[in-house]
Formats: structure tokens, sequence, C-alpha cells
């Protein structure tokens, strides 16, 4: 560690990993209580321990009477006037392994004990001994080990202040002032936001990944051949058979897992389709062209598990003080880089089964509305007749209440939909009057399907239609970034797509967005129960082939 983190300010030392956890931990200590860190011991040899012990204690010449006497070499030793608990040398130290920590003040002690499980930073054993400054690593508890390592030096030589190597109240304030220049939200952490635009090329959130996968893995490369049953590149290590849809698939539900590892589901008995670590890694357990087993069906109520609907449980929990006291990752806390394994997999399942990326007139409850008349939820005519993206805490005839608040509009945004409106407006039924194919007849569909032939990615989300001051249009080739008109009718020309998309809905194909492909777009979008804004994204694309 830098000797600026040392009260003594020598060079302390820890493991590896539990250094990293505490430069992504301490910041946000600070941010949050407003108040300096100091560490005032890690790693301690043997003889460290002995001679921290003689300077703390003396031989007692008595038994052993007090709660802080100690045992050590055959004698009970006594706490020495002004001397300061300490474990016996012979007993050894938790210190000895390089996972345990001293560290002041109080203000940053009562924040760690509240808020370090989460970054695995545990008060068990201070509490045990009456330390209130000691805590230790558990690497199994670390919610944000995807976040690597932050390095003080860096973040205080890009915002042009003395680098020490410790954020203290000082850098937070001048991150504040960055923060608030760049129209990112002030608060004084270095969040993958402010990372990525204040150390843009010095190690940026790290890609999204799927278990046992060395690539990036993003929406965009998974979507393009995306068909049902199982998505490329995630991991199958723990799967199960489903049972058979009864209706057409049309939603996607979200859950929370309530825990911080990957769940069990007894066996298989309450297995989603789909679960996704913040770090980016996708488990799949079921194939989409069956029913996953994640919901309630109450004898006598509307089908649920298999009413048409792709489940995916996202690892956190939805309840902050439940949260906080298990040392959960609070899912409402969830950043733009917690999000993208999960992006990714609805962007692949609205790609594969034609269901939009909405979730028009849900209200998503900021308290535990666990209960099945929760206003909420939907009725059985509004689940049947529903098509976009849900939470558990809407399905007809269930009780819980997850994901909570969950983050949807941006989880949208990041997968290539509409961001939802969360305005506790009633649910509307869709007015849909085509059926998308499914199973064989899908399968059979799809292979005609053209790429989609504009960039999408997560910063930059090309479409056909009028200009927008939220997303870039099509520019003059198929990966244009620039807003303008497509010239050209070859086939690295953005207007050879649109001039397949026209032709299959039965419009003159220029290659030209006007009034007239406006019009088809929105005739197409209102009968295939979209979003009705006449934008040509893949949704709408794609539906020309499968409406």
């Amino acid at each position: 560690m830098p000797a600026s983190w040392s009260n003594k300010k020598k060079v302390e030392r820890l493991r590896k990993d539990a250094f990293d956890s505490l430069t992504r931990m301490l910041p946000r200590a600070v941010a949050e209580t407003g108040a300096n860190f100091s560490i005032w011991s890690a790693l301690r040899t043997h003889a460290d321990q002995v001679a921290l012990f003689t300077a703390n204690y003396t031989p007692a010449g008595r038994g052993r009477t007090l709660s802080t006497d100690r045992s050590y070499q055959g004698r009970i030793w006594k706490r020495k006037a002004g001397g300061v608990s300490v474990a016996s040398p012979d007993l050894g130290s938790n210190h000895e392994d390089g996972l345990a920590v001293d560290i002041h003040p109080a203000a940053i002690q009562a924040w760690i004990k509240t808020n370090g499980l989460r970054f695995g930073w545990s008060w068990d054993e201070g509490r045990r001994v009456g330390e209130n400054w000691h805590f230790r690593y558990i690497a199994s508890k670390d919610q944000y080990t995807s976040e690597g390592r932050l390095n003080h030096y860096d973040v205080q030589k890009a915002l042009g202040v003395t680098a020490d190597g410790k954020i203290g109240t000082g850098t937070v304030a001048k991150i504040k002032a960055f923060q608030k220049a760049h129209g990112l939200t002030v608060d004084g952490k270095i969040g993958p936001a402010t990372k990525k635009k204040l150390l843009a090329g010095k190690g940026d959130a790290p890609a999204v990944t799927t278990a046992g996968a060395t690539t990036t893995a993003k929406p965009a490369t998974v979507v393009a051949s995306a068909t049902p049953g199982w998505m490329p590149g995630a991991d199958r290590s723990q799967t199960w058979t489903g049972n058979s849809h009864k209706a057409p698939v049309t939603k996607i539900v979200l859950h929370t897992t309530e825990g911080g590892s990957w769940p069990t589901y007894g066996g298989g008995g309450s297995a989603p389709h789909f679960t996704v670590h913040r770090d980016g890694t996708v488990r799949q357990h079921i194939e989409t062209t069956k029913s996953a087993k994640a919901l309630e069906h109450p004898a006598g109520t509307p089908e649920t598990n298999n009413g048409g609907c792709i489940q995916i449980e996202f690892i956190g929990s939805c309840d902050r003080a439940y949260a906080v006291k298990n040392g959960l990752f609070f899912t409402e806390d969830a950043q733009d880089q917690d999000l993208a394994g999960l992006a990714s997999v609805l962007a692949w399942i609205s790609a594969a089964h034609g269901i939009p990326l909405t979730a028009d007139g849900l209200s998503w409850p900021t308290t535990n509305a666990a209960y099945t008349t929760a206003p909420q939820r939907m009725s059985a005519s509004q689940w049947a007749a529903y098509t976009g993206v849900c939470g558990h805490t809407h399905v007809v005839a269930n009780s819980h209440w997850d994901p909570g608040a969950f983050p949807v509009a941006r989880l949208l945004d990041l997968a290539g939909g509409a961001p939802a409106a969360v305005t506790g407006k009633p649910v509307t039924t869709p007015t849909s009057s085509v059926t998308l194919p499914e199973g064989k007849a899908l399968l059979m569909k799809l292979k005609d399907l053209p790429d989609f032939p504009l960039l999408r990615t997560s910063e930059h989300k090309c479409y056909y239609g009028d200009e927008s001051k939220l997303e870039a249009v099509s520019g003059k080739s198929a990966n244009s970034l620039v807003p303008g008109e497509i010239f050209g009718s070859g086939k690295s020309s953005g207007a050879h797509g649109l001039k397949a998309w026209q032709k299959k809905v039965g419009i003159t194909a220029d290659g030209r967005f006007g009034p007239g492909t406006d019009k088809a777009a929105r005739t197409l979008q209102a009968k295939a129960g979209l979003t009705v804004d006449g934008k040509i994204g893949p949704t709408t694309f794609f539906a020309a082939w499968l409406a």
C-alpha cells in the first residue's frame, strides 16, 4: 500500500485481492462520510506480533481474572496501563496472512461496519474482540471484483492534483468538480461512468464476458444470428429440462436472486432460463424453446411459467436493508457496467423471439410489495395480453416483489430497446393484430432474415428514421456514426438494407427514408404490438419478415 495510507507513513502490505478491494471501497467511504481514512496496521509477521504484544502486555504473576488477560509462553499476561488489547502470539493473529487491517477514524469504521461486507470486509472478528478498527477480508463476499484495482495515483494525476496515491476528501472535491463539468452524477465516487471519462485509455470499464469466454461478448455479437434455444457463449454448466410453452412467447420476466452466489434452484425445480452476475457472466439453465420454473402457479390461476415468458435471475437483492445486512449487491445501485451482461441477454432474447424491449405502463415498487393484490401486479387478462419486459413483481397470482425498483430504463436502453416509463400508470393492453411465429415456423423464417445493416452498440444506436437528439440516425455507410442521408445502393451501404425492408413491406424500394417509409414503419409497429415511433431499429426491421 502507498505510504500515504499509513498513520506511520510506512508501506503496509496486504494480499493482492484484499488490497485491490480497499482501492475500490475506501474512496467510496471517503465520499460518503467526508472523512479521510488511515491504516494503522495490515500484514504483521509473527515477530511483529510478539513485539506488539510485549509492548502492550506484561506478565501478571497471577491467574486469569480479566477479559483482557492473555496466555503467552505458559504464563498469564495482563495489559499494561495505557496499552491496547492484542492477540497472544501463541494463538497467532489474523494479520499474519495479509487479510486484515486496522483502520481509523470512527466515521470510516462505522461506514465499513454497515457497507464493508459487500466489498468483502467483515467486522465479525473485530466485534468478537471489541475492536471497532479491525476488519478482515473474505474474498467470496466481495461483489466488486470485476472493477479490478483503482489506481489512486492515476485518478489524482488525471485531475491535476498532487498525487500521493491516496484519494481523500481533497481529491473527492476535485472528482465532484470534474463530474459536474462533464454532466455526470455528482457524488465524488469513481464509478464506471466517471472512470471511463476520467481515465480513458488507462483501463476503462471491463468488457462483458460469459463464463469461460476469452473474448468480449456484447449484445451485437450474439444478436446477429439469434435463434430460439441456447444463447451462444452462455455457460451451460447447470442445465435442466423445461416444460412446454402453452402460449406465444411475448414476455421477459426479471427476477433478483436475493443472494450473492449462484443458486442451486432446488435441483432445477425453481430454475429460470438464465442467471446473470453483475460481472457479466451469463449462465443458461433451460433452452428458451421450453418454459422455466421460477414463478408461482397456484391451482386454478392463469399459466405463469408456461404462459409465454422467458425468465432471468440477476444476482443481488432489491431490498436495501437486506442487502446491507447480508453484504449483498443492492440492485438499485447497478451501474451501466453492472447491467451490461443482463442487457446482452435481453438483446439476444428480443432478437431470437421477437419480444419488444419495452416496459410500457408498468410501476416498479420502491418498497416491499410482496403480496398477490399489490397494485403493480397484472390481472389475468393483462398478463395474457402483455408484450415486453416485466418483473416478478408484475406477474399475476404471484406474491414476490423482485426486482423492486430496478433501473429498467437504463437496462432497456443498454439492450437497444425503449426506456421504460416508470410512472405507475396502469398496464395497457397491446392491440397487436398479428401473432409472431414460434417453434419450427419461426426457425424457417429466421433463416431468411438479413442482418440489421446499421451499427448498434450500447453507446450508438443507429436506426432508419428522423434525426433524434437522443440517438444517432443512420449515416452515410453501414457503420457510420455521422447522422445524415445514406447514399449508394451497394451491399456496403445502409441503403441496401433499407431497400430490402421496403420491398418486404410492399412499398417503393428506393433506399430513402421519407413519409411513405415512416407510415409503413408505424403501421407495422402497430400490427406487431411494438412501440409506434416510426423508427426502424432491429425489432421493427426484423418484424417485416416475422409478422
